[in-house]
């Protein structure tokens, strides 16, 4: 099979999103990227290499803005809705949502996460979609949810509140910064930067043995998203989830200690 030629398609789809003004047609222009990047079968390594030295910049900041609009589309959702419910079925997802949020089920591989008492995740966003899967199926837990943004802090407090969630609160922090001294898991989410600086502050402050899991984007996903190139001292890899098509990235389960 003929390796495709990446660059035209990157271009094609790098103007189209130059071009977008308004969120709607922002969305299906990035939409219909993703669904082409998704689609390939066989990438040159060497040609993958240059296209992210040439475009990851252009790229990651729209993976960003497109988690963002999705994001404060499904969280309006929730804050709108009647419902309140504990359950996932019960709730007023978007698609988005939906998946962003069954997709966590990976961590159902964590074999001691019943035993957990105190779950940071790391980028938790303004659908914190992690921290709702784990608090669903996990409630004997606190989770404390860290982002950088004051907007989506502000927004995923309202929608734990929205959903009668006592035991998830959040902190507007840099997960760089954050002291994980007593904490069991941490979960560290694919947009958050530099993830290396997150694994090593979490090393220096939690004082004892942890499980984290890191997401990371599969090989094309480096186009959208910081991968860790080397672990820091300490971590080993002792599984590694499916990739999910629609978000170019698959979970790293670590230990640490």
């Amino acid at each position: 099979m003929t390796p495709i030629n990446l660059e035209p398609l990157l271009r094609r789809h790098r103007h189209a999103l130059e071009a977008c003004g308004d969120d709607r047609a922002f969305l299906t222009a990035y939409r219909g990227l993703i669904a082409d990047v998704a689609a390939l079968v066989e990438i040159d390594d060497d040609q993958l290499e240059r296209a992210i030295d040439v475009h990851a910049g252009f790229f990651r900041s729209m993976q960003q803005r497109y988690l963002a609009v999705e994001e404060r589309d499904a969280a309006e959702g929730l804050l709108t809705s009647s419902s309140s419910s504990t359950h996932a079925d019960g709730r007023a997802w978007t698609a988005f949502a939906d998946e962003a949020y069954r997709r966590v089920a990976d961590l159902e591989q964590v074999g001691s996460f019943g035993d957990f008492r105190r779950v940071v995740a790391a980028g938790s966003g303004a659908l914190p979609s992690t921290l709702l899967w784990m608090a669903d199926h996990f409630p004997g837990a606190s989770y404390v949810g860290l982002d950088v943004d004051e907007r989506c802090i502000d927004v995923a407090s309202r929608v734990a509140k929205q959903l009668e969630l006592t035991n998830v609160t959040f902190v507007q922090t840099d997960a760089a910064a954050y002291d994980y001294a007593g904490v069991d898991f941490v979960f560290v989410a694919n947009q958050v930067r530099p993830k290396v600086g997150v694994l090593e502050r979490i090393a220096a402050t939690i004082g004892h043995p942890v499980t984290v899991v890191v997401r990371e984007p599969t090989a094309v996903g480096r186009l959208f998203a910081e991968p860790v190139d080397v672990l820091p001292p300490g971590y080993r890899v002792e599984h590694v989830g499916d990739a999910s098509r629609a978000f170019l990235s698959r979970d790293v389960f670590l230990t640490l200690g």
